[in-house]
């Protein structure tokens, strides 16, 4: 059974583990465990989240992450605020009685 989501703090450290099904292997090949990586490595430098620690074993691995920076969030968030402004307004539910 999934687990619940958790809340992502800054400066919070998060232990992420994937597992293979049955203890089967988690990558096809080699091609695609290193696109993986290189994906991965992407999406942490976007977010400015930090990779303490990472194992990666043929049917799992185990990743330490920090929450993205306290800046890296205020922008996020203000964001996220003003495109749920924008895309928000109706004007046929202004106003009142």
């Amino acid at each position: 059974m999934p687990r619940k989501a958790r809340i992502d703090a800054p400066g919070v450290l998060h232990q992420n583990i994937i597992r293979g099904i049955e203890r089967k292997a988690i990558f096809k090949d080699t091609a695609d465990r290193e696109n993986f990586f290189e994906r991965f490595g992407h999406v942490i430098t976007e977010t400015e989240t930090g990779c303490y620690a990472w194992v990666y074993m043929r049917n799992h691995y185990v990743l330490n992450l920090f929450g993205q920076s306290e800046n890296a969030a205020r922008r996020a968030y203000k964001s996220f605020v003003a495109q749920g402004v924008k895309h928000g307004r109706r004007p046929d539910l202004v106003g009142g009685c």
